[in-house]
């Protein structure tokens, strides 16, 4: 496993009424935001890194 130090990554926050969600990614990593909509309770899935979605 691959540790980085705080200042070797981009820290993501996203909240809603009911949750939150981290994602902590290498700076030099292009992540992409899918299916953001303005109202957040629509949105079902936030990014998508190395093949992984994270929901919100």
């Amino acid at each position: 496993m691959v540790k980085y130090t705080r200042e070797e990554v981009s820290i993501f926050e996203e909240k809603s009424k009911n949750s939150k969600v981290t994602l902590v990614v290498p700076k030099n990593t292009k992540i992409s935001a899918l299916d953001m909509e303005d109202d957040w309770d629509k949105v079902s899935y936030t990014y998508k890194w190395k093949g992984r979605l994270f929901r919100k």
